[in-house]
């Protein structure tokens, strides 16, 4: 099975510039734990709600800064004729749950989730 038959493709993301603090409640209002961050349409990062207590709870960010001084850099894509099954593979050796669905100019198409 491809990614394309089991990534979600309605999800929010924010571009690089949002207020922490935005980016925060768009997860809240959505219930998801993660928005892939991208600037101009191409992904950059991705932002967790674990990045958020890390970086700003307990390292003290400014919530009115951008989300990309918290956000996660090193992120895991994968494009929509990739196997679900290599993927979650990857993701679990990673110790990751999610990875932005991207196309070959890395721009977002959705993202695959491990159940967990």
């Amino acid at each position: 099975m491809n990614v394309s038959e089991t990534m979600e493709r309605d999800i929010e993301a924010v571009e690089a510039a949002t207020p922490i603090r935005e980016a925060a409640a768009i997860m809240i209002e959505n219930g998801c734990r993660a928005l892939p961050v991208c600037r101009d349409g191409r992904v950059e990062g991705i932002v967790t709600d674990r990045d958020l207590i890390v970086r700003v709870v307990v390292g003290a960010a400014d919530p009115a800064g951008p989300v990309e001084s918290v956000m996660s850099r090193d992120v895991v894509t994968c494009a929509l004729g990739d196997r679900h099954e290599d993927v979650a593979r990857e993701l679990e050796r990673r110790q990751i749950r999610r990875a932005p669905v991207v196309d070959g100019e890395r721009r977002l198409l959705g993202i695959v989730v491990l159940p967990g």
